[in-house]
Order: structure tokens, then sequence, then C-alpha cells
């Protein structure tokens, strides 16, 4: 919680510097609100989507390197070859229309687009995944306001019970049936709670910061509205059980399995390096030696390439590509083992925050007993402002330790959501 307070503020402080520009007022939201707009305008997400469009441009491109080409030509030389006498030399112009264009290439470069095609795939699928991240943070974040917010209110109905003993301590000592200390240490307890309320008010301000920021907004939101969330369908289903069908859903896993494609695409565009190609070209225009006489030229021809040997580039790619697709393949084992262990921690927190919510259940009821006797007690003159004040302490401490209770809950359920790739 500490962390995450210091975030917030670090979060206000950065916003405070930062240039003054028109947002949009954000008022106060519901889970799915926050969700809708994190989703649509954070810029992570924005800057990820324009980078997968870049690539798909790009991937266009390569698919260019097959068709055909036009273009102008026009050449003029100087220079003395048979017949021309050294000293004396000709001035030869031309002047027309070049086409060129490779037939085949023997799928080198539909293998380059595979490449290209595939990472794309896997970035599309990475996407999934920072959504989901995303997601996940601005349900942390809500859960964690609201539950500022009910703190904050915790703290001004304690602050409403100790002004009503107060004034019951200043009506007693007036008629005689107290001392004057009453009076003081119920104003002591007042201006504790006052004190009390003022921090629960920062506390939730800095958990709409970190809202804020979760959903990528430079604007504050003025509060949110919502209720716990209730149990996942399967939340005490079997780890092992659900571990394994994390790891077929999870985004991520899925983003690496296509990796380890495009990097399996990237080995056999890699041994395409020695391939021939076939191309044909074609010339017409006009041309003139000396500049006398221009006479009409024409030139069609087809060219068959077949590089043998490049030095080794082609064995040296290969290898590159190889080791690529091994840390690729890596990763994809890597994942399988940090997805068993997400899933296993989310599920022992919800067991574990259960528990405490079962038992600040139990707390808070007795504490509400307590004091409703040490209230008769002391409206009946047989108990005194230090056991009342008591009573009513742990009344704020049991309500205080219920929301933390429903916050661990709600924190562990969101994380179990992202745990199974949901």
């Amino acid at each position: 919680m500490q962390a995450a307070i210091a975030i917030a503020i670090a979060a206000a402080v950065l916003t405070a510097r930062a240039p003054a520009r028109a947002a949009e007022p954000v008022g106060v939201l519901t889970l799915e609100a926050a969700r809708e707009r994190a989703l649509a305008t954070h810029p992570t997400l924005v800057r990820l989507r324009t980078e997968v469009r870049a690539a798909m441009a790009r991937a266009e491109i390569i698919g260019t390197a097959l068709n055909p080409t036009v273009s102008g030509q026009v050449d003029a030389t100087l220079g003395a070859q048979p017949p021309s006498e050294f000293g004396d030399p000709d001035v030869s112009a031309r002047a027309g229309i070049a086409a060129s264009w490779t037939i085949t290439d023997f799928g080198r470069t539909g293998a380059d687009e595979e490449v290209a095609r595939r990472q794309i795939e896997a970035s599309e699928v990475a996407i999934d995944a920072t959504e989901r991240d995303i997601l996940v943070a601005v349900d942390e974040a809500y859960w964690s306001a609201l539950a500022q917010s009910q703190l904050v209110a915790v703290a001004e109905t304690t602050l409403a019970a100790e002004k009503r003993h107060r004034e019951e301590a200043e009506r007693f000592v007036a008629a005689g049936t107290r001392a004057a200390i009453e009076v003081a240490r119920a104003k002591t307890q007042e201006a504790r709670a006052l004190a009390e309320v003022a921090r629960a008010k920062t506390a939730a301000r800095q958990a709409l910061v970190a809202l804020a920021q979760a959903m990528g907004l430079t604007v504050t939101p003025e509060g949110v509205s919502g209720v716990w969330s209730q149990a996942i369908a399967d939340e005490e289903s079997e780890i092992a059980a659900l571990a394994a069908g994390a790891y077929e859903t999870r985004p991520e896993v899925e983003a690496q399995r296509r990796r380890v494609r495009a990097a399996q695409a990237a080995v056999r565009a890699a041994d395409k390096g020695l391939l021939p190609f076939l191309s044909a070209d074609a010339q017409l225009g006009v041309g003139s030696t000396g500049l006398e006489e221009w006479k009409p030229n024409w030139l069609v021809g087809v060219t068959f390439t077949w590089p043998f040997y490049d030095g080794g580039r082609t064995s040296a790619e290969v290898a590159a590509a190889r080791v690529e697709l091994e840390a690729a393949e890596v990763v994809l084992r890597e994942l399988e083992v940090a997805v068993y262990a997400e899933v296993s921690a989310a599920a022992e927190a919800i067991a574990s925050a259960k528990s405490e919510l079962a038992a600040a259940e139990a707390q808070i009821a007795a504490a509400e007993v307590e004091l409703r006797l040490a209230e008769e007690r002391w409206k009946e003159g047989l108990g005194s402002g230090i056991e009342l004040a008591d009573a009513q302490t742990r009344v704020a401490v049991a309500a205080a330790d219920r929301t933390r209770a429903e916050l661990s809950l709600a924190l562990a359920r969101a994380r179990l959501l992202r745990a199974l790739g949901r």
C-alpha cells in the first residue's frame, strides 16, 4: 500500500509539472467505464496499435520486390573506341523507356513475407496481453480507490460518533453527573477522529491519481462507484487444471507461440539465400552517335542469375536464425512455469483473503455488540469514557479491517483472472 501511495504521489507531482493542456473531465467512474476508457485511450495501447500498422505497411513493401518496374532513361557518353581515333572521341546519346521484371526468385520473397506476416500476428496477440495487463492494473487501482473511499466513510462515521459522545459528555458534566475530565477525553477522541478523516481523504485522492495513471489519463477522476467483485466461477478449482487451461489461453503464451513460428519461418527464409533469380528486361528508345542521326533501338532479354557463393553470408544468417528459434522455444517453456506459479499464487491469495474476510466479519459483529453495550452503560452512568472510546475504536478498526479484507479478495480475484488469461 505504501508503494502504491508513493507511486500516486509521484504521478501527482509529474502531472502538476506537465505543461497545461485541455483534458476531458472524468466524473465518478464505474469499473466498466474505467476499463472501457483505458482500452480506448491508453497511450501504450495506441502506440502498440500504431506500430502494428507500421509493420503491416513495411510488409507490403516486401511483396513489391517481384513487381515490374518501368523507368525513363537518358544518357550521353564521350569516348573513343574503334574505329575512332584515340584523340578524336565520339559523342553518343540515348533516350528511352526501360522495363524490368523479376519473374521469380524461387520463393525468397514469399519466405520473407511469411516471416513478416507471422511477426505481425505475434505483435497483434501481444497487444491482447498488454490490454489484459492494463485492465488488471485498472482493476487493482479501482478496487484500491473503492477501499479508500469506504475507509473515508468509516472515518467519518467514527467522527460523527465521537462528536455525539462529546456532546453527551458536555450534557452530563453540565448536569453534574460526570467529571469534567470526561469532556476533555471526548474532545481528544473527536480531534483524533477528525485527523483520521483528513488522512483517509488524502489517501482516497492519491488512490484516484493512481487510477488515472493506470487508465493512461492526465486528469484525475472525481471518484468511483461500485460494489466488490463477485466470486469467479472456478476460483476453487484444482490448481493444476487451472494452470493447464491458462497455458492454452494466455495471450502472451499464444504470442510467443507465434514468435516461434515466425522464427521457424525466418530459418526457412535464410536458407533460401543462395537460390537463383529469373528476370526479364526490355528497352525501347532512340540513340545517336555523334549527335547527327537519331535511330530507334530496342532490346528484350531474359537473365538467369544463380549466386553459387556469397562469402558465407547465407550460412551465417541460417545459423543466427536457428539460435533465435532456440531462444524463442526456451521462452515458451519458461512461460509454462511462470503460468503455473502465477495461477497457484492467485488461488492461494483468494483462499487467504476469504479467511481474512470471514474473520473481519466476525470481528465487526462482536465489536458492534460491545459498542452498543458500552453506550448503554455510558448513558446509565455505569461506564467510563475510556470504555466507550475503546469500544468505538474497536468498531472503527474492525470496519477498516473488513474493507481491507474485501480489497485483498478483489485484488486476488483480479490477479487470478489475469493468470487465467481472461
